[in-house]
C-alpha cells in the first residue's frame, strides 16, 4: 500500500503548511518517513492519534481529535514534526534522522505508543529498540551506520539523548498547550462534559514538562521566548492542575 503522507489526511491549513514546510527543508529526511510509511501503512491505519489516551469515552471521533490537535497527534507525521521542532529551536542537527526514526519500533503491536511514561518498562523498551534498528537497516540505506547515533541519542543519560528528550517536552507541551486553549473554547460553548474532561486531562500533563523547559531554556534563548509567549496559559496550567491525570492506556494505539 502506497500513500503520499501530505495528501492523505485532514489538517487545517496552517498545519498542512507547516508539516509541508518541513518536509520540504529536509527533502532527504521526509523521504525516509515517506517510505516507512508505505512499508508500515496497514499498521499506520489501525493507530490510534497520539494523545488518544485521554480520550476513554471516544468523545472525538479520531479524524476529529487529529485535526483540532494536530498533525503532532497523528501517528505518521509525528516524525517530522519532531523533526520541525528540532530545526525551530536550533538543538543538534544531527538530531534530524533520530526525529524520523525514533518511533518506529512503536509500529509493532507489542511495544505501542509510550509518551506518558516517564519510566518505560525495559524489556519493552529492549524490544521496540531491536524493533526500530531492523527497520531503519531495512528502509535507509545505510542505516546501520547510524543506529548507534540513533540508540545514544534515545538515552537520556547522554548528551545528545538529553537535547532530544527536550525536543520532546517541546513537542508535548505544543500540544498541550493547544489543548489548553480548546478546553475553553468548549467551555464556552458549553459543549460535552466528557471533551472537556479529555482535554482537562491532556493539559494536566504540561506539570511534567514545565520544569524541565524552563531549565533548557537557560541555555537556549529559544525555548526562553517559547515559554515566555505562552507564560499566560503556562501559568494558568500551574493554577489549575495539581498533578497530571495518567489515564489507563493499555494497548492503546492500536
Amino acid at each position: 500500500m502506497n500513500l503520499n503522507l501530505l495528501d492523505h489526511v485532514h489538517l487545517q491549513y496552517a498545519d498542512f503548511v507547516e508539516v509541508r514546510n518541513i518536509s520540504e527543508r529536509d527533502s532527504e529526511l521526509f523521504q525516509h518517513q515517506q517510505a516507512f510509511a508505505n512499508h508500515a501503512a496497514s499498521q499506520y491505519a489501525l493507530m490510534h492519534p497520539r494523545f488518544y489516551q485521554h480520550d476513554t469515552s471516544n468523545a472525538y471521533p479520531w479524524g476529529l481529535f487529529s485535526y483540532l490537535l494536530g498533525p503532532d497527534t497523528v501517528p505518521n507525521l509525528h516524525p517530522l514534526v519532531q523533526l520541525g521542532v528540532i530545526r525551530r529551536f536550533k538543538l543538534p542537527q544531527e538530531l534530524g534522522i533520530v526525529a524520523i526514526t525514533h518511533d518506529w519500533g512503536e509500529i509493532h503491536p507489542d511495544t505501542g505508543d509510550d509518551i506518558y511514561s516517564e519510566m518505560p518498562d525495559a524489556d519493552k523498551k529492549e524490544y521496540e529498540t531491536r524493533v526500530r534498528n531492523e527497520f531503519i537497516e531495512e528502509i535507509i540505506p545505510g542505516g546501520s551506520s547510524i543506529v548507534d547515533l540513533i540508540n545514544d541519542s534515545l538515552d537520556p543519560s547522554t548528551d545528545l539523548g538529553a537535547q532530544f528528550k527536550i525536543s520532546e517536552r517541546i513537542g508535548y507541551m505544543r500540544t498541550i498547550l493547544r489543548a489548553f486553549k480548546m478546553l475553553f473554547d468548549e467551555i464556552r460553548a458549553q459543549n460535552s462534559t466528557k471533551r472537556i474532561e479529555v482535554l482537562n486531562s491532556i493539559a494536566s500533563h504540561g506539570l511534567f514538562h514545565i520544569g524541565p523547559l524552563e531549565v533548557a531554556s537557560q541555555g537556549n534563548p529559544l525555548i526562553l521566548r517559547f515559554l515566555e509567549e505562552n507564560a499566560s496559559a503556562i501559568s494558568q496550567i500551574q493554577d489549575r492542575y495539581d498533578k497530571p491525570n495518567v489515564p489507563s492506556t493499555g494497548n492503546n494505539n492500536l
